[in-house]
């Protein structure tokens, strides 16, 4: 089964339990959250900083709980534990594509299988008490992602397998989905190159 298109929905969450951007705001500091990779406990966040100097910041972050790495001078990999809102969505079955934040909101363009995910969202949101607005719907026709190459990317997205935080094996991931080990990396690598080539596609 082909899916219809893939949606990508922005939506606006406001939240003031980020601890990553209140530690900066705390310090007087300007910032902009480049992306963020969300998880249910921790979030990782790439920072660059408008002034001042990276390697100065390590010992006053380190020191609020947060595991901070200097990729150069005006740029910081933190983790930290996971706002309300990135811990919200990491446990739905989407694909978060982008996030830029502030101190008291999150800006997520999120996709979708199809629209008939959107409801679905929409109520988790609701149920989680979130203060959350849809910015934007926007289909991604010429994907032709099937159902199950995109169960495959999103439970390939969501245990780590792109970041290289956490050791996920094609077996185990197999596994979770319930097929073979090359079932899996076939699903897999057909969805990646789909999406390649919509990402240069609309790039060229």
């Amino acid at each position: 089964m082909v899916l219809p298109m893939v949606v990508k929905v922005m939506v606006s969450i406001k939240r003031e339990d980020c601890t990553v951007s209140n530690a900066l705001s705390e310090m007087g500091l300007d910032f902009t959250t480049v992306k963020v990779n969300i998880g249910i406990t921790e979030s990782k966040h790439l920072i660059t900083l408008k002034g001042g100097s990276a390697k100065g910041l390590i010992n006053s972050l380190r020191s609020k709980g947060l595991g901070v790495y200097v990729i150069d001078d005006k740029t910081l990999w933190i983790k930290g534990p996971s706002c309300s809102s990135c811990k919200t969505l990491a446990g739905l079955d989407l694909m978060i594509n982008d996030v830029h934040s502030t101190r008291d909101r999150a800006i997520y363009n999120v996709w979708l299988p199809s629209r008939n995910r959107i409801p679905k969202l929409i109520r988790y949101l609701k149920r989680s008490n979130l203060d959350f607005k849809i910015v934007k719907v926007e289909d991604i026709g010429d994907m032709e992602l099937t159902e199950r190459q995109f169960e495959a990317l999103v439970l390939a997205y969501k245990r780590g397998l792109f970041n290289g935080s956490r050791k996920v094996s094609m077996t185990e991931l197999a596994k979770e989905l319930g097929v073979t080990p090359s079932t899996y990396s076939e699903l897999l690598r057909k969805a990646l190159k789909k999406v390649v080539k919509h990402y240069f596609d609309e790039l060229i």
